[in-house]
């Protein structure tokens, strides 16, 4: 308020007060703050929030152009869709290979399955992002949390799909 009264009064701020507030606050941060941000400031709001974007958004158009070539290659006549066992994917195909060759076939379901991986992967991309970021940021305990829920998380997966 006293800062305003000054200001109308002369008609510009007290030079002194924001030299002095600027100085304190070159004080107060710790000079290798800045060495232990990521790339331009990046916070991990903003790369989860990029990681989950692309993950769904890539699902959705996999899925989306399974669809659309499913109904494109039917054309008036009847197409079963043969639903994916998530674990495996034994139903279209045994291995990441042969979803390889149904892709470039350009076989509807396969697109779909991989669509549906996809999705099924996001969560484990964000995990692998964040376990980058707590690196990059050196901060040792979130690292090791999140370095373990990813060892958890594929340790389920390699286990799921053995059964």
């Amino acid at each position: 308020m006293a800062h305003a009264r000054e200001w109308q009064a002369t008609g510009s701020p007290d030079k002194n007060r924001g030299r002095a507030a600027a100085l304190t606050a070159k004080r107060s941060r710790p000079e290798s703050a800045a060495a232990d941000q990521p790339p331009s400031g990046i916070q991990l709001e903003q790369v989860v929030s990029w990681v989950l974007k692309v993950g769904s958004y890539l699902s959705v158009a996999l899925m989306l152009l399974g669809i659309a070539l499913m109904v494109w290659s039917s054309r008036g006549t009847a197409h079963t869709v043969a639903m994916p066992r998530i674990a495996g994917l034994q139903t279209l195909t045994d291995t990441p290979s042969g979803l390889i060759r149904g892709a470039e076939r350009g076989d509807p379901n396969t697109i779909i399955s991989l669509g549906l991986l996809a999705l099924i992967a996001t969560p484990v991309a964000r995990v692998a992002s964040t376990v980058v970021y707590f690196w990059w940021k050196k901060d040792r305990t979130y690292l090791a949390i999140t370095s373990f829920v990813l060892l958890v998380l594929l340790i389920g997966f390699a286990v799921g799909t053995s059964e």
